[in-house]
């Protein structure tokens, strides 16, 4: 089901940002997602959507989270 929510709480870990997840968040609104595919390192990563719907980026801490089947 597609739809515009806020926020999203991604529990398994994507190898690059979740595009497909970020495009459903509504603007003001974000996301947490771990991102990075083993054995390279992975982040938490905070998304968030500007009113204009631009994404922003923030760095949050190094995590180990199995991956997102695909």
């Amino acid at each position: 089901a597609k739809g515009l929510y806020d926020p999203i709480i991604a529990t398994a870990a994507y190898p690059s940002p979740p595009w497909a997840i970020f495009r459903q968040l509504k603007p003001g609104g974000r996301m947490i997602a771990p991102v990075g595919n083993p054995p390279d390192e992975q982040t938490l990563m905070l998304y968030l959507k500007t009113p204009e719907g631009e994404m922003k980026e923030v760095k949050l801490l190094p995590v180990a989270f199995s991956m997102m089947p695909k």
